[in-house]
Order: C-alpha cells, then structure tokens, then sequence
C-alpha cells in the first residue's frame, strides 16, 4: 500500500477520533464494527496516540471497548448549525485530534474543508453502505473525478469491504483508485453440531422433522422479510410441498408490518418471529436452509455466516447481494423481482436436499477459504498502521 505526499501529513501528537451513527448498545453489524475500533485502539495504545471514541448518545455504564485506553464523548457527525460546528471547534482544538475514522459516511462532503481548516489532516470513511449504483459518465462523472481529486472536499480514504464495492467508488463515485482501499469483509468460523440443531428446536417450539428456512438481520422494508413471506404464500399452494417452516430472527422498525402480512396471507403457521437473540448466529443450527432477499448489501455478514454454517443459500440476483457466491455451485441465485421465483428456488430445496446439501458444504469451505476474519483485520491493521507512520508526510 503507498501513500502519497498529498495523502498524508506527519503530526506524531495529534489524537485520533472514530465516530460512531448510533448509541453505543447499537446492535447488528456495528459489533463488527468495534472491532476495527479495538483495532484503531490498540495501535494508539502502542504508540501513545489518544484515542476518542464518539458517539450521538451515551447511555450510562456503557463501555464499548472494555480492554482498551479509549476516551468516550458525546459527538454526532458534523451538521451546518451554530451548534454542531461549536461542538466540534471545542472536539478537535481541545483535544488535538488530527484523525478521524468515519463509518458510512459520505466520501465528499462541503463540511469536510471545515474539518480541516480546525485542524483534522486525515478523515477516513469505511463504507460499508448497501446497494448497487450504475457508473457515473460524460460530463457528470468527468466533473466528480475532477472534484474527488481535491484533498480538501473528500477523504482522504475510502475503504471498501469487497472488490465489488470498490468499483462501485471507482466507477460510480469516480474517487480517485489511490483513494480506494479493500478492506474485504470476514467473519470467524464457527462449529455448529446436530445436537445443537435438536435442543434449538425443542426451545423454539419447532418440529424436529420439518424443513426450517431462516432469516436473520434487521426487521426493515430494506431487506425485505416481506418478499420472502410473498414467497411462502406461494410455495404453499405449489403441489407436493411438506412441511416446512419460515424462522426470522430480528427486529426492526417494520417487524410489526411482517407479522400483520404473515397474517394476513394465512401463513402464519409456517411463520415464526423470534425477535432479537443475542447471538442470532446460533440460531443458524436450527436451519435447515437460509433466504436473504435483501434490495442490496455492501458485503452481507449474514450471507456469509449461513454459508459458514454449511446452510445452502438462496440470495436475491441483486449483484451485491450475491457476490460471495457461485449460482448452483456456492449458493442459489432467485429473481430479485419475482417472490415466484424465489417460492420455486424454495420448493427445489425441499425436493432436492442431497443438491442442497452439498451446495452448503461448498458454500462453507468458500467463506472459510475466502472471507477469514483474521484477513479482514490484517489488511485493517496494516492500513491503519502505514497511516500512522507516514501520517501527512
């Protein structure tokens, strides 16, 4: 990895800020998130950096990075108001910061030359923003290559969590390729056992002998828990269907709309709602397949957890939805504008569990080969470490 002059700017005393969207007892993805702050952490522990962790709220006795010398304030990203920007003149001059780490926040920004001129040299933005974008050309995109070279208007870095992702800044976003690092997404194998799977079940109130499809995730229209349940509607009437059930695991701000719909459609005996489950990767054991209909992803954490789980895989033809996988040889592709479609990819499942099987198996040894946690922090660890060294050369 090379950085440029222009990139970075040596200042050995300054303190590194990372912001989070949410409060600290946020859920879902942002766990993932802690730990490219641990990791940010870890290093200024080494080399007597400051490290402030910011978050829009704080809720008492809240600690997010237990094993770490990290400072927690109060800070929301940046806004246009009289307040917001006096809220940040006392953040970055009182506490020297002279780098901050952003999470799905946006490459270019007008608010960013304020940044600077208080005296932040480095903003990062780890993008792990879902959905697909069509490459920007002509006139606008010659006008956003120009204005992305700036060092002043967009950040300095965008890490992007797979190759597909990248393009998507290069061509879509038209950032500069020296400003476009990836990061690929991982996650840690995990052992799942058959044992497992009968005692889940037992908890559950879910028969040990039917076929179990689960999903998991936020219950938002976003992912789309409604088009699967569309889906189940249909693959009931479809002919020589046995028995088989729908686990979601997950709220949301929609969750009440899916159990309406569920009910609605009159499947809601094939419809189960578990809510949120402090580990809902354990709950993958109960499953027999898993479905994720999601409008888009940045690099789905849940897509790779089921196929770590051996689970074959049904995911929408969306192609960041489908990126980890190989139709018919890692995973099951479905049209992504047809629940029919996806009631037919189920009922094939069901018909065929042998294929099924097989498929999941395959799909584990990919996310094992592929997509190991320790790489994520790895390449996580090395960015953030030449970004520390040649810090605005």
């Amino acid at each position: 990895m090379i950085f440029s002059p222009r990139q970075l700017t040596k200042n050995r005393h300054k303190s590194v800020l990372a912001l989070s969207n949410y409060g600290p007892d946020t859920e879902y993805a942002w766990r993932f998130i802690r730990l490219f702050w641990e990791e940010i952490g870890r290093q200024c522990e080494e080399s007597g950096e400051r490290f402030l962790l910011g978050f829009p709220t704080l809720s008492n006795g809240s600690r997010p990075l237990e094993d770490r010398e990290v400072e927690i304030v109060q800070a929301a990203f940046p806004t246009w108001s009289l307040t917001s920007w006096l809220a940040w003149y006392r953040l970055v001059t009182r506490n020297n910061i002279g780098k901050v780490y952003l999470t799905d926040r946006p490459y270019f920004s007008l608010l960013y030359p304020c940044l600077r001129l208080l005296g932040v040299d480095s903003i990062v933005v780890h993008d792990h923003t879902p959905g697909d974008r069509e490459p920007v050309e002509g006139v606008k995109g010659w006008t956003k290559s120009w204005v992305n070279r700036s060092p002043w208007f967009t950040a300095d870095f965008v890490l992007n969590v797979s190759h597909l992702m990248r393009e998507r800044s290069l061509f879509s976003g038209r950032i500069p390729e020296s400003k476009c690092i990836t990061i690929k997404n991982g996650i840690q194998p995990r052992t799942f056992t058959s044992e497992n799977q009968l005692s889940l079940r037992s908890k559950y109130g879910l028969n040990p002998n039917s076929f179990i499809f689960i999903s998991t995730g936020r219950a938002s229209s976003y992912k789309r828990w409604d088009f699967v349940i569309y889906a189940v509607h249909k693959l009931i009437h479809l002919p020589n269907t046995i028995d088989f059930k729908l686990v979601f695991v997950g709220d949301g701000p929609d969750l009440g709309a899916f159990e309406s719909l569920a009910s609605e459609l009159g499947v809601s005996s094939r419809v189960k709602f578990l809510g949120f489950q402090e580990d809902s990767r354990a709950l993958l054991t109960l499953a027999d397949c898993a479905v994720h209909a999601s409008k888009g992803e940045g690099l789905s954490l849940s897509v790779l957890e089921y196929m770590d789980a051996g689970l074959p895989v049904l995911v929408s033809d969306v192609p960041s939805v489908c990126q980890t996988i190989v139709d018919q040889s890692t995973g099951f592709t479905f049209n992504s504008n047809s629940f029919e479609d996806l009631a037919l990819a189920m009922a094939k499942v069901l018909d065929d569990r042998d294929t099924a099987k097989s498929v999941g198996l395959a799909g584990q040894l990919e996310v094992r080969r592929n997509y190991a946690l320790n790489d994520t922090m790895a390449a996580f660890s090395a960015f953030w470490a030449e970004l520390a060294a040649h810090r605005n050369i």
